[in-house]
């Protein structure tokens, strides 16, 4: 059995996965989301420290034992899981670990969730992690206009109504997606926009100066890439490969890459089957350096 721990971008939801849980429990493959701060009508951290903080506490225990993701409830407006529940103010538990010796991982990284593995790295966790990284937000970051025109506070509003209308909800699904989601899958995906309070978080704390420090940290310790594996949907419409290009030129690396022709950037949820065969895939192969 192969354990995934998804990092996903802003606006993820664990519901996202529900098609390629189904699609990986009959050859092996239990994917789980990394619970983020903020996500989920989880508490919102109060700084990116804590946020990075709560984040690598997650993974630990993730990495380390069996952990069943079972969902998120809300009781008097206070945000709880069973498998990751508020314990204070700037600590979480897990409540839902056996002591059973956990099975192999790897950690899968996308849209911004392969920036925020990189953070953790350059703080020195995750080190000895293998990952993938799919169609990830990394130096193509500073030449996006939505980070720049979302930390305007009049259009992170915008953003936010957005995200409710069926209209902008309509639209982004026609355009994004490879295969038409059934209503229950979009109605769950735009869930994980309308209750991610650390939306606008994300774009004060993920910038250009974020990056320059990231430089920094990859001229002193140039493994913060290794063991990544990148993939990326020949079809992408929301992160296309030619962004890896501003991460190369940056850094002064070349990345091999796995395109794969009838991907976007949510297969996943397009094709379930092919994301788990190729999950697999890369999970059986040899750790690339």
């Amino acid at each position: 059995m192969v354990r995934l721990i998804f990092m996903g971008g802003n606006g993820h939801c664990e519901g996202r996965l529900a098609a390629a849980k189904e699609a990986g429990a009959a050859v092996g493959l239990v994917a789980n989301s990394l619970p983020y701060p903020g996500f989920e009508h989880r508490p919102r951290a109060a700084s990116f420290d804590e946020f990075l903080d709560r984040v690598a506490q997650a993974h630990q225990h993730m990495a380390c034992a069996s952990v069943e993701y079972t969902g998120l409830s809300v009781h008097n407006g206070t945000a709880s899981s069973d498998a990751y529940t508020s314990a204070g103010d700037n600590a979480y538990t897990f409540s839902s670990v056996s002591a059973s010796s956990a099975p192999d991982h790897i950690t899968y990284a996308t849209g911004i969730g392969g920036l925020l593995f990189l953070c953790l790295r350059a703080r020195g966790h995750l080190q000895s992690e293998r990952a993938i990284f799919q169609a990830p937000v990394l130096w193509g970051l500073e030449h996006r206009l939505m980070p720049k025109f979302m930390r305007l506070g009049f259009a992170q509003l915008l953003l936010a109504r957005a995200f409710r209308s069926g209209l902008f909800q309509r639209r982004f699904v026609k355009k994004h997606f490879l295969s038409p989601p059934d209503e229950t899958t979009v109605e769950t995906f735009f869930s994980g926009y309308t209750s991610c309070a650390a939306l606008p978080d994300f774009f004060a704390w993920l910038t250009p100066a974020l990056l320059r420090s990231l430089e920094r940290s990859f001229a002193e310790n140039p493994s913060l890439f290794e063991n990544i594996q990148f993939l990326w949907g020949e079809r992408d419409s929301v992160v296309p490969l030619a962004d890896l290009h501003f991460t190369e030129q940056a850094l002064g690396v070349h990345f091999p890459v796995s395109v794969i022709a009838n991907w976007g950037h949510y297969p996943m949820i397009d094709d379930p089957e092919s994301w788990v065969r190729e999950v697999l895939r890369v999970a059986s192969a040899a750790p690339v350096s």
